[in-house]
């Protein structure tokens, strides 16, 4: 099945382009050409305009994990056409590691990697 990629540092957004960085423990670092975008506040966005019709979307993202472990939960947006289609439910619970080999999910460890999760959303 074919399929598009959009990259959000290239695309319109009124969040803060991060990078290019290339230094370890950062979330620029992993990102694809290590740019990503960074939405701090309500009301901020990234669009896309599809070059092709599409029934799903698979959204990478990252967010800041919880000083004890156990992650934070937030939601977005899901818009087309300026019409709010659907809310995304997203979570740094599953996404970030800490220290060295064998890795944890505690954060007093430090080192953070694995900045990204992937939701995938069907039938829009």
């Amino acid at each position: 099945m074919p399929w598009s990629t959009y990259k959000a540092a290239e695309l319109k957004s009124t969040g803060l382009v991060l990078g290019p960085k290339f230094d370890p423990n950062v979330v620029e670092t992993e990102s694809t050409g290590q740019r990503c975008v960074k939405l701090t506040a309500s009301g901020q966005y990234v669009e896309f305009r599809a070059t092709a019709d599409a029934n799903a979307l698979v959204v990478r993202y990252s967010l800041p994990d919880a000083r004890a472990a156990g992650g934070t939960n937030t939601s977005i947006d899901l818009l087309v056409n300026s019409v709010k289609v659907r809310t995304l439910d997203l979570t740094s619970r599953f996404s970030r590691l800490y220290g060295t080999y064998p890795f944890s999910n505690h954060p007093d460890q430090g080192k953070p990697r694995n900045f990204y999760d992937e939701l995938r959303a069907k039938g829009l």
